[in-house]
């Protein structure tokens, strides 16, 4: 039995990196992976997490700062791109984070993640740790709570 767990973010980033992590979990090097939902990868990738899930945990890896949402974001990406991480900062640390608006966002991944899944995420985290914010945990909170 292992002592530690090893997870690999970002499953569905890009096929060499979901690839990768089908690799190391079918080798038992893997405890889990995280999977973003909103990248375009995940059209290609989603039918494989039933199998994955087989072989090791799946979380929901929360996107708020790559490409595109998978929904209307006026607020904060009102141009139809997310905006980085030093955005996302800026606007928790000054009160200015659309809690309403990151809610529908964290529902909508939710909601496409276990379309596939057929389950709830074992875990979640956020790209670029985005789910540890002011304002976006509120309402990542609220989103577990609800489900």
């Amino acid at each position: 039995m292992n002592a530690f767990l090893l997870l690999a973010d970002d499953y569905a980033l890009s096929p060499g990196v979901s690839a990768g992590i089908e690799t190391l979990a079918a080798a038992g090097r893997l405890s889990g992976t995280a999977a973003i939902t909103t990248l375009p990868g995940w059209a290609d990738t989603a039918p494989r997490l039933p199998a994955l899930r087989r072989q090791i945990a799946v979380g929901l890896h929360l996107n708020l700062t790559l490409g595109a949402p998978l929904g209307p974001m006026p607020a904060h990406a009102p141009g139809g791109a997310l905006p980085p991480i030093a955005t996302w900062i800026a606007r928790a640390w000054t009160g200015r984070i659309d809690a309403a608006e990151v809610e529908r966002e964290i529902d909508r991944q939710f909601a496409c993640f276990e379309a596939i899944a057929q389950a709830a995420p074992d875990y979640v985290d956020g790209h670029h740790h985005v789910h540890a914010l002011p304002g976006v945990r509120a309402a990542l909170l609220r989103v577990i709570a609800r489900r």
